[in-house]
């Protein structure tokens, strides 16, 4: 079976597809990641140069005159932004005040703003599932088409064993051929 769909002209079209927006979504979240970072790079040093400069007095008053402190994003963030956006990029250091984190970039955007930033980790999650449905879909057809379901049938293999076994084969087919 697995080999069938690997000859399937479908196949090869639907794979190429998805790996083409995989890897634009990649590009396009490595570069958003890159310049989001070098954002954070350069307000975490005005702010530092600005603290250093509040000049001599004393250290609790130093300490009233508050900084910011940048949300460091973790390894995978390129990969999943998970809820980074949704949860502020710095924290206003202020003693006796417990702060919020400020500046989420999904309070400033517009609704249909989240549709249209596509990670690689939801590229994964919402297309694998569709490439192998349709890759079933027409396995499946091919086998009624052909006439090779009565046949199946007849020889005692249920429509629910067919099915497990054709969507085993789908996703060992893609989910291997996605890992390459």
């Amino acid at each position: 079976e697995c080999r069938a769909i690997l000859r399937d002209g479908r196949f090869a079209v639907l794979m190429g597809g998805f790996l083409a927006l995989l890897a634009g979504a990649m590009a396009s979240s490595f570069q958003h990641h890159r310049s989001v970072a070098q954002e954070k790079a350069v307000v975490a040093e005005a702010t530092q140069a600005q603290w250093e400069q509040q000049g001599e007095k004393h250290p609790h008053r130093g300490a009233h005159f508050g900084i910011y402190a940048p949300r460091p994003d973790p390894a995978l963030a390129a990969f999943d932004p998970g809820l980074g956006p949704h949860v502020g990029q710095a924290l206003w250091l202020e003693p006796h005040h417990r702060n919020m984190m400020r500046f989420d970039p999904a309070a400033d955007a517009l609704p249909h703003v989240r549709l249209a930033q596509m990670s690689p980790a939801s590229v994964l999650t919402a297309l694998l599932p569709l490439l192998v449905i349709a890759l079933g879909f027409s396995s499946i057809s091919q086998v009624r088409e052909s006439g090779t379901l009565r046949m199946l049938h007849g020889a005692g293999l249920s429509s629910r064993w067919l099915l497990a076994g054709k969507a085993i084969a789908c996703f060992v087919t893609c989910v291997g051929c996605t890992s390459l």
